[in-house]
């Protein structure tokens, strides 16, 4: 039995024509901000616009997939897509085709997704690009959207040191100049409890 690659799960602002020139499929996930069709028969194509909080990109699926799972602006969705050169669409920009198409509705879907891709970005020796995983350092930026994450699911209490430390498997003086940062620029805030919080 042939064994099948490992779909590329990134970012979609890591999708750059190198990535996209080295992969074959890609496992992305992120907020529908529209979806397009000329045509509502369920054998045409419409497209996505998904929004993954570090870029948009449009993707190619199916009507008769979107209506499978009652998809709608607003919904998170989670997509297996293949990268073709498509001269229909536009042609100066690659075409990403869905294969499977998947709802998300657990609210913690995305913040554990951007957790499980930084800590690889992180430890690239331990998580192989021959299995899916992007390779960059962390940025500020990177925590400030798992804290703002955080917060949109909920958690009034926000985020120490010690649990982004912990989750991200750096040390804590890491975090700490990162947040530092951020506190000057006026994103974050800690609160009397030491967690961390958007401003």
């Amino acid at each position: 039995m042939a064994i099948r690659p490992c779909p590329h799960r990134c970012f979609l602002s890591d999708l750059s024509d190198e990535i996209l020139a080295s992969k074959r499929l890609f496992r992305l996930m992120g907020t529908v901000v529209a979806i397009q069709a000329d045509d509502e028969s369920d054998e045409s194509y419409a497209q996505i616009l998904i929004d993954d909080g570090t870029d948009q990109r449009f993707v190619i699926a199916l009507q008769s997939m979107i209506r499978q799972i009652d998809l709608v602006q607003g919904n998170v969705v989670e997509c297996i897509a293949s990268f073709e050169r498509n001269g229909s669409m536009n042609s100066s920009d690659p075409t990403l085709f869905v294969k499977q198409l998947a709802r998300v509705d657990d609210p913690n879907a995305q913040t554990l997704r951007w957790l499980e891709i930084v800590h690889t970005q992180l430890h690239p020796k331990d998580a192989s690009t021959s299995l899916g995983y992007p390779s960059r350092s962390i940025q500020p930026d990177d925590l400030f959207q798992i804290i703002s994450s955080e917060a949109m699911v909920g958690n009034k209490n926000g985020v120490t040191l010690i649990e982004l430390a912990l989750v991200l498997d750096v040390s804590e003086a890491i975090v700490a100049k990162m947040m530092e940062e951020l506190q000057l620029s006026g994103q974050v805030y800690r609160n009397e409890t030491g967690g961390y919080l958007p401003l």
